[in-house]
């Protein structure tokens, strides 16, 4: 991405999320750890239990810029509709 920490602003970082699909790998962990939750947590709630997903990217972090962190937190609807197509007897292998 860069040597610079200017290289590691919002847009870099979004674009390097997609360029190397961290969005899809990061929503894939994302429901493997609520449904482990889930099981393992006698009233889970995803709003009260996850917290959300971070990207470091170490080359861009520093202690005097916002740089280099990524951060996301997956509406709760949408891990739930996911979680549901996986759940899905068509789908059901792929999750």
């Amino acid at each position: 991405m860069g040597n610079r920490l200017d290289d590691y602003g919002v847009e870099s970082l979004e674009q390097a999320m997609g360029q190397h699909q961290y969005y899809l790998q990061y929503l894939i962990y994302s429901l493997a750890l609520h449904r482990y939750l889930q099981r393992r947590i006698a009233g889970y709630r995803y709003e009260q239990f996850f917290g959300g997903v971070y990207y470091l990217f170490l080359r861009g972090m520093s202690s005097t810029a916002p740089t280099g962190i990524y951060f996301d937190r997956p509406s709760e609807d949408l891990i739930h509709r996911l979680d549901a197509i996986c759940s899905g007897a068509e789908l059901g292998a792929l999750c």
